[in-house]
């Protein structure tokens, strides 16, 4: 007996105007979203005459021909474009206006405690008529204090404001910049913590903060650490409310000590007047976040209209980091791959109709006690392949790969295959490990030479803006740069243990300023086949790196 089952799919139509304009699945350096993380994102684009209403529209990715995200009630009018991230954290909340309440050098009740202060005094109803008013900032040793305090292990401040109206009321961010740890309280409930104890029990007086001196960021120009309060209306009152901080020093020995917050509210309607968000402060609405990521390995963005239809696709195959894919001209052309991404802007850099492949090693990295002669395989024979033994990324004006490459001591070789009107395939790296001696896994970093020790880029030197005094503040290793770069984890037999592209930074306080500096890795789903070579469970390694060469980075050790 055969059995026919018919099954109704949404028609595709594109008698819409609003168009999937752009898409970048492996994002590592093009655009943040407001926590700061490179997720994979999503454009839109109005090529219509009339505005559009957004709500109940939705996206979704190839594992179902039906939305899995819908739009929030948003207009996108003619010719504007709306960037999605497509981060998995399921975020639609409409636009938000900010305000800032609490401000730099407003007035504050505080206390410089030589015993434990009663339990309820972060409360509302708390009588702190007898203790002293002064204004933000507070603590000394930095030329950042309104208010001068003896030197504390800790100083307990609090400020009560009003809330007129909460049912507008959409996010809150609390700015704080601090030396060196803090606890900060919204009517009694504690909001945010940094560098000291355990979320949830508050620090005794005179408790010192955790493990290092955290230095205040406004004085040396940067802008203060932020603290998204999720759970604001819950916490607020209409009327009137108090925000409690305890600040703590490291020691009695510590130089310093800072206190200065801010308190800003988001709401759905436009204030007109109020309280300007300070220049310093960064500050954003909420932005779009779909519930599902994208896989560069390959898949299709669905759009669909309120009635359930697909009114437009864009299915890409293998892509690599920062690459993105749209139509030329914006809303209407054909397909082609940007090395230029422009979220949020019209698809006007240079286009590509292709992405080259990968090179192949005839040898794979790893522990050698001979010399070596690797051969290197392109996709298709007439391929063109560049390849570098110095770390440093390849170009055309490399060394062209016409023969086998002798490798006869410790070596990085870098290749990737480039061709015109191609976008530039992806980089290969392999290390190979002549005669060395070990008993431990071996980890080789490599990456571009200027990545770390440019005077201008690199991340591992003092830079233009360096101060003379130690920790060196401004210096290019305390700014928050991360630069791609390859790991490879071979085990003391030589066989690999894994191997992929990932991000680095400079990690930890004033160990900074020190010869060796510890670094951070960050291995990403979307950076290689991370998840399913090392699990997902490893997003992050911290290791120090001392200066061996420009050509090879390596430690050896247990790792963790």
């Amino acid at each position: 007996m055969n059995i026919i089952v018919w099954i109704a799919l949404p028609v595709i139509t594109k008698a819409q105007s609003i168009v999937i304009n752009e898409v970048m699945p492996a994002n590592s350096i093009t655009l943040s979203d407001e926590d700061g993380e490179f997720s994979d994102w999503i454009e839109l684009y109005n090529h219509g005459a009339d505005t559009i209403q957004l709500k109940n529209y939705g996206l979704s990715d190839v594992d179902s021909i039906f939305p899995k995200w819908y739009f929030p009630e948003l207009v996108l009018n003619p010719s504007d474009f709306l960037v999605v991230y497509a981060s998995g954290k399921e975020r639609s909340a409409p636009p938000v206006y900010w305000q800032t309440i609490i401000d730099w050098g407003d007035e504050w009740k505080y206390l410089v405690p030589t015993q434990e202060p009663s339990a309820d005094w972060n409360s509302l109803e708390f009588n702190d008529q007898e203790w002293s008013t002064g204004k933000s900032g507070f603590g000394y040793g930095d030329n950042d204090d309104s208010t001068l305090i003896p030197i504390t292990m800790s100083v307990y401040i609090r400020k009560n404001f009003q809330i007129s109206d909460t049912s507008n009321l959409i996010s809150s961010i609390l700015h704080m910049d601090y030396d060196d740890s803090f606890v900060a309280y919204l009517n009694g409930e504690e909001i945010a913590r940094g560098n000291i104890g355990i979320p949830g029990i508050p620090p005794v007086f005179n408790q010192g903060a955790d493990n290092y001196d955290h230095e205040a960021l406004i004085y040396r120009g940067l802008p203060p650490e932020s603290f998204r309060i999720d759970s604001l209306r819950q916490l607020i009152k209409e009327g009137e409310n108090v925000l409690a901080i305890q600040v703590h020093n490291h020691s009695l020995g510590s130089s310093d000590m800072s206190a200065i917050p801010f308190l800003s509210v988001g709401t759905n309607i436009n204030p007109g007047t109020g309280y300007p968000v300070p220049p310093i402060l960064p500050v954003s609405s909420p932005l779009l976040h779909t519930n599902f990521r994208l896989n560069s390995v390959g898949e299709t963005v669905f759009l669909f209209d309120t009635s359930g239809l697909i009114i437009d696709t864009v299915a890409f195959s293998q892509m690599h980091t920062d690459i993105s894919k749209g139509p030329f001209p914006d809303g209407s052309g054909s397909l082609f791959y940007f090395m230029e991404a422009t979220p949020g802007e019209s698809n006007q850099t240079k286009t590509y109709s292709s992405i080259s492949g990968k090179p192949n090693f005839s040898i794979p990295g790893g522990l050698y006690t001979t010399s070596l002669n690797v051969y290197l395989t392109g996709q298709e024979t007439d391929d063109t392949i560049y390849y570098t033994t110095n770390g440093s990324d390849p170009i055309v004006h490399s060394q062209k790969y016409t023969g086998p490459i002798q490798i006869n001591t410790t070596t990085v070789l870098r290749a990737r295959i480039i061709e015109h009107d191609k976008i530039p395939g992806q980089i290969v790296s392999q290390s190979y490990l002549v005669n060395i001696q070990n008993t431990l896994p071996v980890i080789s970093l490599s990456t571009t030479p200027e990545n770390l020790w440019d005077f201008y880029d690199g991340m591992y030197v003092m830079g233009p803006n360096a101060s003379h005094d130690f920790p060196h503040f401004g210096a290019n290793f305390w700014q928050d740069w991360e630069k791609p770069v390859h790991i490879e984890l071979f085990e003391p037999d030589g066989t690999i243990g894994f191997s992929i592209d990932a991000g680095v930074k400079i990690f930890g306080g004033w160990s900074r300023g020190l010869p060796q500096k510890s670094l951070s890795i960050f291995a990403r789903s979307n950076m290689d086949t991370v998840t399913s070579v090392i699990g997902s469970s490893m997003k992050k390694i911290s290791m120090s790196l001392k200066r061996s060469s420009c050509e090879i980075q390596e430690m050896t050790g247990t790792g963790q």
